[in-house]
């Protein structure tokens, strides 16, 4: 798109007028009224009355405190409030490495060396031969080794 054209020497405008006391304009809010309540907290208020759903909750705000709030935005302000009171409270941060109780690290592997009691290896081996024969227990050490 084009820019506007300006003129090379524009005329000076007088500023806006700015309301005393930096109220909430915009807001229905008049800066001077201790006891006047934002549209969100109107909104809660609403809410918590059970008034959900948003053309009742505009009628129900707009004649309980005067204000005026589009749907839309009673909507916005129901599904942050609703957000906000479902959500978990996390703690921030890095979460604690898993510790294993007794150990600060894996014990080492094992590797047969070839050595070792021969006599403790049969004899280890002896309650498995009772149990599913010679044959059975020859077949395993075939498929292990």
């Amino acid at each position: 798109m084009a820019r506007k054209r300006t003129a090379k020497h524009p005329k000076p405008t007088e500023p806006e007028a700015q309301p005393q006391g930096g109220g909430q304009e915009g807001h229905g809010i008049a800066p001077s009224d201790p006891d006047a309540i934002s549209k969100s907290q109107a909104a809660r208020e609403a809410i918590a009355a059970g008034v959900e759903a948003p053309d009742d909750a505009v009628e129900f705000i707009r004649k309980k405190f005067g204000i005026e709030m589009s749907k839309a935005h009673f909507s916005a302000v129901k599904s942050q409030t609703k957000k906000k009171a479902d959500a978990p409270k996390a703690k921030r941060g890095r979460k604690p490495k898993a510790v294993v109780e007794g150990y600060l690290a894996p014990p080492p592997k094992l590797e047969p060396t070839g050595e070792g009691d021969l006599l403790d290896a049969l004899a280890a081996m002896k309650p498995l031969i009772a149990q599913y024969g010679a044959d059975k227990v020859k077949k395993m050490v075939d498929l292990l080794g």
